[in-house]
């Protein structure tokens, strides 16, 4: 497993999703990426 690179990986795209949609449905995107790019 490349659990760090993987947290690494989410947190990019985290932080990412929080900066395009600023606290617009933060807790939904949050969400949804997280599922995303745990598959």
């Amino acid at each position: 497993r490349r659990l760090k690179q993987v947290m690494h990986l989410r947190n990019k795209f985290y932080n990412r999703g929080l900066m395009l949609n600023g606290s617009h449905r933060r807790r939904k995107s949050r969400i949804r990426l997280l599922l995303k790019y745990l598959k």
